[in-house]
């Protein structure tokens, strides 16, 4: 789902994507073909090399320099996330429970 919604950034006005979490190390590097998801769906290549990247979501969190966080993860670390980040002072999306 992070791909999908890192399309969608890409394509809009006045949106920086600032930052990246994940613990895959290949996805760390812009390719998430084998990153699973529930889409089925081709995959591209993201140009990560100006964006800050974390494999712990608790170092993102506390980034002060972001302002908002998409959550993009397993269903169970939804809530924690958000209520992390939401304490952190950051704009939070969050698409399911």
């Amino acid at each position: 789902m992070g791909s999908t919604h890192l399309d969608a950034f890409a394509k809009m006005e006045g949106v920086e994507v600032a930052a990246v979490c994940t613990h895959n190390p290949q996805a760390l590097t812009g390719a998430f073909q084998h990153s699973g998801g529930n889409l089925n769906r081709e995959t591209t290549v993201h140009d990560l090399s100006g964006v800050r990247k974390y494999s712990d979501w608790r170092e993102l969190v506390g980034d002060a320099d972001l302002d908002a966080v998409d959550i993009c993860l397993p269903t169970d670390l939804h809530a924690p996330v958000a209520t992390a980040a939401l304490e952190a002072g950051k704009h939070v999306l969050c698409e399911k429970p």
